[in-house]
């Protein structure tokens, strides 16, 4: 009798290397992140040029937003806030002077249905 060789299944399409990428920055307008007692509420504050507002601009950190995220058709499953809250979790500061370098973290989320999103974070400036 004639063997006839097997037909090899067919493989699942590779996945792609990353699901989303986002870009995570300055909220716009930007809105300050609590400081403490001595932070004035947001309807006072101002970005004024005497040494004190240079100094406290220095110091202070701003609440970050989802600023793109690709690909535009499949958005990032848990979420925006999530997202910024992961990459952004101190808030971001306005660097004066030298830039700081380049740096970067990687964290794992885990949905309710144990489903893991695994991001990397690279903080430019």
């Amino acid at each position: 009798p004639a063997r006839f060789p097997m037909a090899a299944e067919p493989e699942p399409p590779p996945l792609p290397l990353v699901s989303n990428i986002l870009v995570v920055g300055l909220a716009t307008p930007l809105a300050e992140v609590a400081a403490g007692p001595e932070a004035a509420p947001r309807s006072q504050r101002s970005f004024a040029t005497t040494a004190a507002d240079r100094e406290r601009l220095r110091r202070a950190r701003f609440a970050p937003e989802l600023s793109a995220s690709y690909p535009p058709d499949r958005p990032f499953a848990p979420g925006a806030g999530v997202a910024c809250c992961f990459c952004a979790p101190s808030g971001l500061r306005i660097s004066v002077g030298t830039a700081p370098s380049p740096s970067f973290a990687s964290f794992v989320l885990t949905d309710e249905a144990y489903e893991r999103s695994y991001g990397h974070v690279l903080t430019c400036h």
